[in-house]
């Protein structure tokens, strides 16, 4: 018998970003080969997220895979609660086509920002809508001030947002890496954030898989993968907050570099700012915008 609800992996480590293969590739080819089903059953969903409303024969001509083999995953898909029937397409001669859509509520997933001048989760259904969002302005939070942002945010969070606690798939956490490097007017304590085992300190309250990644990265790699009406295959993104840095996307793929700062365009050196060991960030970030609001009064 099968199981109804999606099978979410075995919670462990904070899943590093360059410990995996960052890839965001659209591509649908499915295939026919025996103990592909995992593979095909992927493809399959890939391709109704991506079209938000489509049919099967539509699903078999961009895969390859065959009808009955779609009909087989697509079954299988609506049994997990991960999609559903959407009525019948009415086109031309024959018997209408079934429609088949995602299922909002068949899966969740937590974001989790903590950055150095504010905290912020939301909670995303599998359609990528948002269904619930909290934030709090707070400069250079330390490990305490996240906990209590959690504890005080989570569970209002997943009630307005009306979600199954059993089909929360995991937990994204965006931090900037280097909180040690020092930025304007920083806090004293914030250096508490050396050495801290960040799946360790939040796994008494955010008990699913977590998987963590530098700030900017994760919102080039959200960039690419779910905002359907941006379909470039190639691009920088540019983050701007307490500090500067960048995620570089090349034909869907996500590139760290040979040293894994392909990004960090903030920490080039400012030969225009005047002054020995100046850094673009110091000129181009909120944390510098604030230096010179306060200088000019």
């Amino acid at each position: 018998m099968r199981s109804t609800q999606p099978m979410p992996p075995e919670r462990g480590p904070a899943i590093e970003a360059h410990s995996r293969d960052s890839r965001l590739s659209r591509g649908l080819s499915g295939t026919n080969l025996e103990r592909a089903g995992d593979y095909n059953l992927r493809t399959v969903l890939q391709v109704i997220r991506l079209h938000r409303e489509t049919t099967r024969i539509a699903i078999a001509n961009q895969t390859g895979l065959t009808p009955p083999t779609i009909a087989n995953i697509t079954g299988r898909l609506i049994e997990m609660g991960l999609i559903r029937t959407a009525g019948r397409l009415h086109r031309g001669r024959g018997q209408p086509a079934l429609k088949i859509e995602l299922c909002p509520d068949g899966a969740f997933g937590i974001g989790l920002t903590i950055d150095r001048d504010h905290l912020a989760i939301a909670i995303l259904d599998l359609c990528g809508t948002v269904r619930a969002r909290a934030t709090r302005e707070i400069a250079f939070a330390t490990p305490d001030d996240v906990l209590a942002f959690i504890g005080d945010t989570l569970e209002p969070a997943l009630a307005e947002g009306q979600v199954d606690r059993s089909r929360v798939l995991g937990v994204g956490v965006a931090m900037p890496d280097g909180v040690d490097r020092s930025l304007p007017n920083q806090t004293r304590g914030y250096d508490a954030w050396n050495g801290v085992d960040t799946a360790a300190l939040l796994a008494p309250l955010l008990p699913w898989p977590m998987y963590r990644d530098n700030d900017a990265a994760a919102a080039a790699l959200g960039e690419a993968q779910h905002d359907h009406d941006f379909d470039c295959p190639s691009f920088f993104y540019l983050l701007i907050t307490a500090g500067l840095g960048g995620g570089l996307v090349i034909d869907r793929t996500y590139h760290r570099g040979a040293h894994r700062r392909s990004g960090e365009i903030g920490l080039i050196p400012d030969p225009t700012a005047g002054r020995p060991g100046a850094i673009v960030q110091d000129t181009v970030s909120l944390a510098g915008l604030e230096v010179r609001l306060k200088a000019a009064g």
